[in-house]
């Protein structure tokens, strides 16, 4: 209740206040005992204080315990003016009786409404940069001018440590970040970054702000802090001295860049980063697929970022319960890798999630198109060999027999190596795709993630391609982009999935196969708009082929499951509360698609 005082001792009489959360009797009798009641009106501007990055803000009733406690880990949203159809607006509404939100005007993460307190300071940007190697406009959007308005405003709230730009991939991000940067004066800055885009994005778009920006690869051997940009990759993370980690006080800005890499609370890298952290002021955190594959991967990173929703043992607790958990009768325990509550999660990470789609944008179109493949009966049989040929080697039985023991079983040994055989024998059939491509004049770009049909394409194209795997060094990888983008003589990239379907851009082609995919959808939607992003000229192709009888279908099912997930958890609304639709699906689908998820074409 303190809380609720302190709050309206600043709220401008004018205004009026919207809360959303569970309804209890304790809470019933907190705004009865403040006459709470009688101040919620809901007139033409129901905005009653100035929020974070979306006109929101949370509220922690700490003071609050017993059910109502337990009950609201989130300790109370207060959501203002965004606010739309959900469990939270059905709890509001029994205790609200007659309350009409369709009377709030709604943002929903439109720029044109959430934006127009700092529409004057979006306009001195845009006009800064209008005439400079770094114009702050994108195919028709002024997204990125927001977006560095909306970094700036996020240094007023000393209790949050930043935010998280979760726009989609390839609408700009670093370049974002970089300005708001410059304008906010930070001199000393550390940004956490993929092998690849260590060595190409941030340099370049350095460069193109100011070529007189320094910026400092630094590694495990190398990390004297300098003024400018200091980009670590995150495998170097673990390897960096405790030296290292003893100045940290010297830079003002810290930047992971595809944040989501932080998901595994118990990886070594997402312990590094809690102890940089803890010693660097402000953070902003970048990524176009915040969320992996389900609720769970998003804790901590919010919880690096002092998010109140997982700032206790307690919060946490409650998040998994109500957005993670379901029981499993056989095992007698709670299983974590569930989602549920989908729609109030988004509601809840508005406050932290800047998030923008293409469709805001005049990029061109984007279209997925799913071959499958019937194979022959050799393709068969040699797909079905390369697991009993696994299983009967002695060294690989005694691995085994190990996992029997630990009770992991080999249920996913199997369904891996059958990945990789239905991936080799669908190399002939991607390559002949790919070579009619090149016929009339296209470039290509392949993914992959076996290592085997990496080598096998690189193999067969030869001086026409060029690749990038785990093993490719750094200054290669350099090459390997730059050549692809400019030599009109090298038709073929060829990456995997991992090492290259991140901060990349390869935009000198308009088709792109994946001869295989990995479990985790946001891999796949990254690898995708490595074409689709700024510099893309002609309508987007992407190619999932699918051989029959395979491993492949129910990959494919759990990565359409995972990716709807993720995107209703992440995507920005239209304002009717909807979701933006999806790209445009081709191709024999029976069998494999959600009801009424995805957008077929007629």
């Amino acid at each position: 209740m303190r809380n609720l005082e302190i709050l309206f001792r600043n709220v401008d009489e004018s205004y009026r206040v919207v809360f959303v959360h569970p309804h209890t009797k304790q809470w019933e009798r907190a705004c009865q005992a403040l006459g709470f009641r009688d101040r919620l009106e809901f007139g033409p501007n129901p905005i009653p204080v100035q929020g974070f990055t979306y006109n929101a803000w949370y509220a922690d009733f700490d003071g609050i315990s017993g059910e109502a406690g337990k009950e609201n880990f989130a300790a109370y949203a207060m959501i203002v003016r965004d606010f739309y159809a959900s469990d939270l607006r059905n709890k509001f509404q029994q205790i609200f009786k007659g309350f009409d939100p369709e009377k709030v005007p709604r943002s929903v993460h439109n720029p044109d409404n959430y934006m127009r307190a700092q529409r004057r300071q979006v306009q001195g940007l845009l006009d800064k940069y209008k005439n400079t190697t770094s114009p702050l406009e994108f195919y028709g959007s002024i997204h990125m001018a927001e977006g560095v308005a909306l970094l700036l405003d996020s240094l007023k709230y000393k209790d949050k440590k930043g935010v998280i730009i979760n726009d989609a991939q390839g609408m700009a991000k670093t370049r974002q970040v970089a300005v708001a940067a410059r304008e906010a004066g930070f001199k000393t800055m550390l940004t956490v970054a993929p092998k690849t885009a260590r060595v190409t994005t941030w340099p370049d778009e350095i460069a193109i702000i100011d070529p007189k920006w320094p910026v400092h690869l630094i590694d495990h051997k190398h990390w004297r802090h300098r003024e400018g940009w200091n980009v670590l990759q995150w495998d170097e993370l673990r390897r960096m001295p405790d030296e290292f980690f003893n100045h940290l006080d010297e830079y003002e800005l810290l930047v992971p860049d595809e944040y989501h890499k932080a998901s595994n609370l118990g990886s070594q890298r997402s312990q590094k980063l809690e102890r940089i952290a803890k010693k660097i002021p402000w953070m902003w955190a970048m990524s176009g697929t915040a969320v992996r594959k389900r609720p769970r991967n998003i804790i901590n990173p919010l919880r690096l970022m002092g998010h109140p929703i997982v700032s206790t043992d307690e919060k946490i607790e409650n998040f998994l319960m109500r957005y993670c958990a379901k029981w499993d009768e056989a095992k007698g325990e709670y299983n974590f890798d569930h989602a549920q509550n989908l729609e109030e999660l988004h509601e809840q990470l508005r406050d932290v999630l800047i998030r923008r789609e293409k469709d805001q944008t005049n990029l061109p179109p984007k279209v997925r198109h799913v071959k499958k493949i019937p194979l022959s009966e050799n393709e068969i049989q040699n797909y079905k060999a390369r697991w009993e040929a696994y299983k009967t080697d002695p060294k690989k039985a005694v691995k085994m027999a190990r996992m029997h023991i630990s009770g992991r079983g080999v249920g996913g040994v199997k369904r891996k190596i059958n990945q990789m055989s239905a991936a080799m024998v669908k190399i002939p059939h991607v390559i002949a795709w790919a070579e009619d491509l090149i016929e009339q004049g296209e470039k290509v770009v392949l993914f992959t993630d076996v290592t085997d049909v990496w080598v096998a394409l690189m193999t067969y194209f030869g001086d026409q391609a060029v690749g990038i795997n785990g093993s490719v060094s750094d200054q290669k990888r350099v090459d390997a982009k730059k050549k692809f983008q400019t030599d009109p003589n090298t038709m073929v990239f060829v990456g995997n999935i991992i090492a290259a379907g991140e901060s990349i851009t390869l935009t000198a082609a308009s088709h792109l196969g994946f001869v295989d995919i990995t479990r985790v959808p946001t891999e796949q939607l990254q690898a995708e708009d490595r074409i689709h992003r700024g510099g893309a000229t002609k309508t987007c192709i992407i190619m999932y082929f699918l051989a029959q009888g395979t491993e492949d279908f129910f990959i494919f099912k759990d990565f359409l499951k995972s990716k709807a997930v993720v995107e209703e958890i992440i995507k920005r609304r239209r304002p009717d509360g909807s979701l933006p639709p999806d790209s445009v699906w081709y191709g024999d689908l029976d069998g494999l698609l959600p009801n009424n998820k995805l957008v077929l074409a007629a």
